[in-house]
């Protein structure tokens, strides 16, 4: 049986976006795949829901499309987690792990790409497509164009684990847990400690979010600024990942799930700025 990728889409009240990326991947996918599509308890006037379940086999070529419906909002980092686990629940063992936000457009190929960057560069970690407005320069791999990424992380708009990696690193999100944080930053600090590298493939993306979603954007923005609980949950985080040597993020279960920045995040952040 041909190696399966599982590609996990995150979204939260955003119709238009959602809709412009799930229709891309449709096209765009060409490798044996699991399209699972994650909604973060979007309103009900928002048109996410709905739009998802529309989505099945009949309309793909995937082997199997999965909808979790998240009772509550649980950020990017337990978001993308409920998609993945929902995959190792069925009993899959997807070689590729790829996560994409609601808003990013793939390129053609970015599957095959990927793929084959998994699996011919042993020492990568990480990889994905770049949506940044940085280019970095196109390096031979193996044989493989890639961008390489020397200092930072990837952007965590569309993010691509292999299998091996996956397994020692586990899942996304470090501490107590947020909503927003910088779950991306923290996997850089596990690759590095494991003499991994994080490098993009060759072909760039496009972000679509822009600022019309505005109180969103500014929120996320807050989370950057020195002294900020994310970037503090981050250090102490990172701190005892060293002390430890633990690498490993296990699963949090949603109704265990107690970001510490639940009050910020809440849905009428996307909703009162009317983005559809």
């Amino acid at each position: 049986m041909s190696k399966l990728m599982s590609i996990v889409v995150l979204n939260w009240n955003r119709l238009r976006y959602t809709r412009q990326t799930v229709e891309n991947i449709v096209v765009k996918t060409t490798v044996p795949h699991i399209l699972t599509l994650v909604d973060n308890n979007s309103t009900e006037e928002s048109g996410v829901r709905q739009y998802l379940s529309s989505i099945t086999e009949k309309n793909t070529n995937a082997t199997k499309v999965i909808h979790v419906f998240n009772g509550k909002n649980l950020g990017v980092s337990n978001g993308r987690n409920s998609g993945i686990y929902a995959v190792e629940q069925l009993g899959f063992a997807p070689e590729y792990i790829f996560n994409v936000d609601d808003d990013v457009l793939l390129p053609d190929n970015y599957d095959v790409a990927i793929r084959d960057a998994c699996d011919n560069i042993p020492k990568l970690g990480i990889t994905g497509v770049n949506v940044e407005p940085n280019k970095y320069p196109i390096i031979s791999m193996n044989g493989i164009n890639m961008q390489i990424k020397r200092a930072g992380n990837l952007g965590g708009a569309a993010l691509a684990l292999p299998r091996r990696v996956f397994k020692t690193i586990g899942y996304y999100g470090f501490g107590l847990g947020t909503l927003y944080a910088h779950e991306d930053s923290y996997i850089r600090y596990k690759l590095d400690m494991l003499g991994l590298i994080s490098a993009y493939i060759q072909s760039r993306g496009i972000h679509l979010d822009n600022d019309a979603d505005k109180s969103y954007r500014i929120a996320k923005n807050k989370a950057h600024e020195k002294g900020s609980l994310q970037l503090r949950e981050l250090s102490k985080s990172v701190a005892e990942m060293r002390k430890t040597g633990i690498i490993y993020t296990p699963y949090t279960l949603p109704e265990q799930y107690r970001p510490i920045d639940e009050d910020i995040f809440t849905n009428d952040l996307i909703t009162k700025d009317k983005i559809k």
